[in-house]
Formats: C-alpha cells, structure tokens, sequence
C-alpha cells in the first residue's frame, strides 16, 4: 500500500468543474497533512492573440486567472480549513506542462483534474488534456467528475 502523499497538484482552468476537483484535492491534502499545489496553466495555443495585440493581454489574462484562484483558496480556508496551498499561474501547452515541467519540479505524487470540458469533436481534434496527463504522468492520477 502506497504511503501518504506528499506533495499533491491540482490542475485546474478556472471552470465550476475544476473547482469541485480543487476541492477534492484539499480533502485529500488535508487528510495527508501534506502541501497542495494550485496550478493554471494558460493555453499558449489559445494565447496568440497576445502576439499580435500586445504582451498586456496575457498578463491580463494571467491577473484574472490569479484571482480566480485565490478564491479558490479562500473556499478551502473557509470550507476546509485548510491553507496550505501554493498557486502557480503559466503560460504553455496544459498537457506537456502538466507532465513534463510542473509534477517532476514539485516531486508530485499525485495530481487531481477535472474531467476534461472539450466536447466529443473537440476531443477528437485536440485530444483531451485528462485523457493524455492519465496516460503519460509518473505520479498517481485521479480524475474527478
């Protein structure tokens, strides 16, 4: 049997599904006595915009994001009553990041996502990010509904 868990990720983007996964990872963080790691990564994909209009565009987009996730936070102090949270705001591609960068530089044991929100024909086109982080993350993964 596994021991506890250490270091625990939350991969969220800021949607009521992602939340209901952050708030399950707080339960599981607290129960572990462990620290969580609150995760955004902004779609660089999806940024471009910020290219051609101006590097303000991403830096706004991150600043909202931020905010988002410090309510986030708030909700489990106040739910959970749990702080032990550490939020990271990037820019890049969620799917590699989440694997390549952010679970090997936080020694993650295990990472807690939503279900992805792509509908059928999106999931065909660009795959889903749940789907590939299952397949290709070297720590425990759980998917939350």
């Amino acid at each position: 049997m596994k021991e506890a868990y250490k270091v625990i990720v939350s991969a969220v983007d800021g949607s009521e599904n992602s939340r209901k996964s952050f708030l399950r990872a707080v339960q599981i963080a607290k129960s572990n006595n462990t620290k969580l790691i609150l995760v955004s990564i902004i779609d660089s994909s999806k940024s471009s915009s910020g290219i051609r209009y101006g590097i303000d565009i991403v830096a706004d987009e991150m600043e909202e994001i931020k905010e988002t996730l410090e309510d986030f936070v708030k909700d489990a102090e106040e739910t959970y009553e749990f702080s032990d949270i550490e939020i990271v705001v990037q820019q890049g591609y969620p799917k590699s990041s989440l694997v390549e960068d952010v679970i090997p530089y936080y020694n993650a044991d295990l990472i807690v996502m939503g279900a992805s929100g792509y509908n059928a024909f999106e999931r065909v086109l660009i795959g889903s990010i749940s789907e590939y982080v299952t397949r290709n993350a070297q720590c425990d993964v759980l998917i939350v509904r």
